[in-house]
């Protein structure tokens, strides 16, 4: 290739700069002709970029690498922007989910608590979540671990439950009440 070509190829690609962003889910860095996708795991993100042909995965740093084309340049493009769309319609659904949460906290919490009263059983709600305080057991721990998306805030000294998990919930408060009640 002469100095010609070689010019004319660099301003050909120096475009690519401009996909470069490091704010919001879906992060990209440009090294030449390979672009970096880092995002959160969503399954139909990884599937559109598997989809890629030469699309290839770096499990030391979760990225993926695109090697950008004259041919796929185009397809990249539409990826990217695919994946902005999909993370955006997610964040959308999870503030959604969160408000719903929010809004349901107060009358679980009311329910709970007239099924599982005991003095040293202590419920409550905070944003979208149940906060239960006991004292420590194995077995309590135990039943509270296995509450989806349980959350141990270490500041407080009590485990942060999504309220949506309810049926997970009462299990676990039906196991910590008889622990308590019978202290095994």
């Amino acid at each position: 290739m002469n100095a010609l070509s070689e010019a004319d190829s660099a301003q050909n690609w120096d475009h690519l700069q401009d996909w470069e962003q490091d704010d919001g889910p879906v992060k990209i860095k440009v090294f030449e002709q390979d672009v970096l996708l880092y995002f959160p795991y969503h399954p139909e993100a990884v599937a559109a970029v598997k989809a890629l042909d030469e699309a290839d995965y770096a499990a030391h740093d979760k990225s993926w690498t695109l090697h950008v084309t004259e041919a796929n340049q185009r397809q990249v493009a539409g990826l990217i922007a695919h994946l902005e769309q999909l993370f955006a319609e997610a964040e959308v659904l999870e503030a959604e989910a969160r408000q719903r949460r929010q809004d349901i906290a107060p009358l679980v919490l009311s329910q709970l608590q007239a099924r599982f009263e005991h003095p040293r059983l202590e419920l409550g709600a905070e944003d979208e979540h149940i906060t239960v305080r006991f004292p420590y057991h194995v077995k309590a721990v135990n039943a509270i671990k296995k509450v989806d998306g349980r959350i141990w805030d270490g500041d407080e000294k009590c485990w942060r439950l999504p309220c949506d998990q309810e049926r997970q919930i009462r299990s676990a408060l039906a196991k910590i009440l008889k622990q308590l009640q019978t202290g095994r």
